[in-house]
């Protein structure tokens, strides 16, 4: 990777927490096996859900990601994640 670019990497829509660390090491492995400063979520319903927020915060703590962010599409998403309690490392608005 180039000197000074931090990569950030987005799971595919719809991804089952079983499947979060395989799409990662996919991931990683199309990237030339860089270190990840973030993973998006594609979609805010994902990162919602107990299972495929737990699968990538454990992805987290075993320092294959810096960082744990979502795609959204509107104010609202970024609501519904934090009333919810979950913290955001980033966060991509796609306009």
């Amino acid at each position: 990777r180039p000197d000074g670019f931090r990569i950030v990497t987005k799971l595919p829509r719809g991804t089952l927490a079983a499947r979060v660390d395989a799409e990662l090491a996919a991931s990683r492995q199309r990237l030339g096996g860089c270190a990840l400063a973030g993973v998006l979520f594609h979609h805010a319903a994902d990162m919602l859900d107990r299972g495929r927020r737990g699968a990538i915060e454990e992805a987290k703590q075993a320092g294959h990601t810096r960082g744990i962010g979502v795609s959204a599409y509107a104010p609202e998403d970024i609501d519904r994640i934090l009333d919810a309690g979950h913290r955001l490392d980033l966060v991509q608005f796609p306009f």
